[in-house]
């Protein structure tokens, strides 16, 4: 049973990772909307914060910063050489999002090594699946599953 997740795991792997190569890469663009001349002076804007981190062997165009309610900013997610990006901590899978601020707001891009091979190799030393996983990835494999999962619908309803 266990080798079954395994190779279930090391297909979908492989699939993702021949998809992922094929994603254009694009700039970031931080739009902020600015009051109109004909507006109140006297309109309270309330503001929140946004907080964007990259996990291991990745980078993200923005650390975030404090934006009036309403803006929206894009943010793009690249990954470091020998890396694929794998998600977003909310679940959105392009490496390019954008986000509406309406809360307090924190993301983290999730990449990983790309060469699924070092799992074989961690689980030769002996090392379980999961603690090899949160290893490579940066990311608990129960964390992941959705992600992998949301991808991989994502990638099968594109085919059809």
């Amino acid at each position: 049973m266990k080798r079954k997740k395994i190779f279930l795991f090391l297909s979908i792997s492989l699939i993702l990772l021949t998809c992922s190569k094929e994603e254009e890469k694009e700039t970031s663009i931080i739009q902020s909307t600015e009051p109109k001349a004909n507006e109140s002076q006297q309109t309270s804007v309330t503001q929140f914060n946004l907080t964007v981190s990259a996990e291991q062997g990745g980078s993200v165009s923005s650390e975030g910063g404090t934006y009036d309610e309403g803006t929206e900013v894009t943010i793009t997610a690249t990954p470091s050489s020998d890396y694929i990006f794998s998600g977003w901590s909310n679940g959105a899978t392009k490496n390019t999002i954008t986000v509406k601020i309406d809360k307090n707001i924190t993301l983290s891009a999730i990449s990983g090594p790309d060469s699924i091979l070092m799992l074989w190799k961690l689980g030769s030393y002996g090392l379980e699946f999961s603690k090899a996983f949160q290893y490579l990835y940066g990311v608990s494999w129960e964390d992941a599953k959705p992600i992998i999962a949301e991808i991989v619908a994502n990638k099968d309803s594109e085919s059809k």
